[in-house]
């Protein structure tokens, strides 16, 4: 008997460490229909401790270590001083989810705790912060083509 599966996967492949095969299911997903080739307690075995042992919160712990340079506790004093919510729109973690941290990917520096829509949208800003930039100057009073006057702000009687 074998697994209603996608045309292209096979109903078992072989692990590249244990050389056993093993049905689909046992191979972690990488999306896009494709699979890990490590089967899952191969896989687990050969990651590093950090991701194998403690509690999701020990866990994020390490992250914080490792990605940003800051313990737990410097996390939660960011937030109790942010006053509990994103820097930018205040809004507070969910139940499901932390804020991000928001860092600077030049330095490394860490700047503040986002949600991640504000984190997601200061990403994109960041990529073309210097076209805004001009185009607000160009155009922030409204379009002159339109008939505004670009330093008044005010619409300006057409000529005929």
């Amino acid at each position: 008997m074998t697994e209603t599966l996608g045309l292209s996967e096979k109903p078992h492949r072989v692990c590249k460490r244990c050389r056993t095969a093993k049905p689909v299911a046992a191979f972690h997903s990488m999306g896009r229909g494709r699979r890990r080739p490590l089967c899952a307690p191969c896989r687990s075995e050969t990651r590093p401790p950090e991701f194998r042992q403690g509690t999701p919160e020990e866990k994020y712990q390490g992250l914080l270590r490792r990605e940003y340079g800051i313990t737990l506790k410097q996390y939660r004093q960011m937030l109790a001083t942010q006053g509990g919510g994103c820097a930018i729109c205040g809004s507070p973690p969910s139940d499901k989810r932390r804020l991000a941290v928001d860092h600077c990917h030049s330095s490394g520096r860490v700047r503040a705790l986002l949600c991640v829509p504000c984190n997601t949208q200061l990403g994109s800003f960041e990529k073309i912060r210097h076209l805004a930039v001009e185009y607000l100057a160009r155009y922030g009073a409204g379009n002159p083509a339109l008939g505004y006057d670009t330093a008044s702000g005010t619409e300006v009687e057409e000529v005929a």
